[in-house]
């Protein structure tokens, strides 16, 4: 009880890392006070196109200065943009009705509404797992030893982008990393603040 007690509040400034290869043999009440992180090779990665339009945007970030995390921010919100449109249309199709179809089903356009939301959530999931995958990669290429094998990467199209940030970043800084897509999922689908102001500010600091 001790142990789930300080996993569920740690000290300030703690961080623990759980190791396990077999993780489906931990208790429940361990694995859900954990942010899983899966260090396997042979990852479903996230679906197209939105891996890959994550890996070009990250790729290209710099916070160098706030006009550069600015730019980052838009990409993104236009990201989501486009998956707002394709909830909206792809909602619509299946359930608005259409005058000259009356067996079509009738939806009211608050349930509609909830609909189209939904939908958008779950393919806005898609991006904050790109976006955790590709600082998984970094983490990873950060802690590796010079002789040590390079993993399979979520993005090997960007491997060379990586490794060179990763040369330049310390393992304790990458280790900060790894709750950072979940914390922009939380901002935005939790407390519901506007997906570009948190962007801006995360990707400030990223």
């Amino acid at each position: 009880n001790a142990f789930l007690k300080t996993l569920e509040e740690p000290p300030p400034r703690t961080l623990f890392l759980l190791l396990s290869d077999k993780p489906d043999a931990l208790l429940t009440t361990i694995r859900s006070r954990c942010q899983i992180l899966d260090l396997n090779e042979g990852r479903v990665p996230p679906d197209e196109p939105w891996r890959s339009r994550v890996g070009e945007i990250l790729a290209s970030h710099s916070r160098a200065t706030q006009l550069r995390a600015f730019a980052t921010a838009m990409r993104f919100q236009g990201l989501f943009d486009e998956i707002n449109a394709i909830a909206t249309q792809q909602t619509e199709e299946k359930y608005k009705t259409k005058s000259d179809d009356p067996t079509a089903p009738v939806m009211d356009n608050e349930r509609l509404k909830a609909l189209i939301s939904a939908r958008e959530k779950e393919l806005r999931r898609t991006i904050y797992d790109a976006i955790q995958e590709w600082y998984r990669d970094l983490m990873v290429l950060s802690s590796l030893q010079p002789d040590d094998e390079v993993p399979e990467l979520c993005f090997p199209e960007h491997a060379e982008t990586l490794r060179r940030r990763a040369a330049r970043i310390p393992l304790r800084i990458a280790l900060r990393f790894i709750d950072f897509s979940q914390r922009l999922q939380e901002q935005i689908e939790v407390r519901n603040i506007r997906p570009n102001l948190v962007f801006q500010y995360r990707f400030s600091w990223m």
